[in-house]
């Protein structure tokens, strides 16, 4: 896919956009260390009034508003320093709105979750998964004794609907835990291809 990008760009003299649903990419790309090189457009419904929104960013999530975006993004495109220096940023699609929440991510393929009363859960260093509040950037909560292993493979998490329990993989092991990590279940051993979780809504 990148040798594919980088001809296009060279061919047609633009940096091309790539249209896939997030499960897609994760399968077959994952963690590539370029994603971050090209745009984020936003679209309505019917893929009319396309428009950037914002330049160098990766895994973007969309709030429960569904006006605002939240995104991990890199400035400058130095990816010897970026595995450590991914900033998370929110965006209204609207353009009229844009703040840096925190600073100093090691981001990862685990997506952002938009969570009730204004908290964001993502996975910091890639092992550790942390709550922030989203107004003042501070960690109010996590996992901290649980450790993810996003560098070898893709480990996830999910908060539930209303935000007071949380599943998680780890070890390729699917674990059930209330929000702050107390009285953890393990739901299945260990398998190959357990990466991630889903709640039903």
């Amino acid at each position: 896919l990148r040798a594919c990008l980088l001809k296009t760009e060279e061919l047609f003299g633009r940096k091309p956009i790539i249209y896939t649903s997030k499960s897609k990419w994760e399968q077959l790309v994952g963690l590539a260390g370029w994603e971050s090189e090209y745009d984020l457009w936003v679209a309505q419904a019917d893929a009319t009034e396309n428009r950037l929104l914002v330049q160098n960013a990766s895994n973007p999530t969309w709030d429960k508003d569904s006006r605002t975006l939240y995104h991990f993004s890199f400035e400058p495109r130095d990816l010897d320093q970026a595995r450590n220096n991914y900033d998370l940023h929110e965006n209204r699609v609207d353009g009229q709105g844009h703040r840096l929440i925190y600073t100093g991510v090691a981001v990862t393929a685990a997506p952002i979750q938009a969570l009730p009363q204004g908290k964001l859960a993502f996975i910091k260093d890639r092992q550790h998964m942390v709550v922030i509040d989203r107004i003042s950037g501070n960690v109010v909560g996590g996992l901290p004794n649980v450790e993810f292993d996003t560098d070898n493979k893709p480990d996830g998490f999910r908060f539930s609907p209303i935000g007071n329990r949380v599943a998680y993989v780890t070890n390729g092991e699917i674990w059930l835990a209330n929000a702050d990590g107390s009285a953890a279940l393990k739901l299945a051993d260990r398998a190959a291809g357990i990466w991630n979780v889903a709640w039903s809504p």
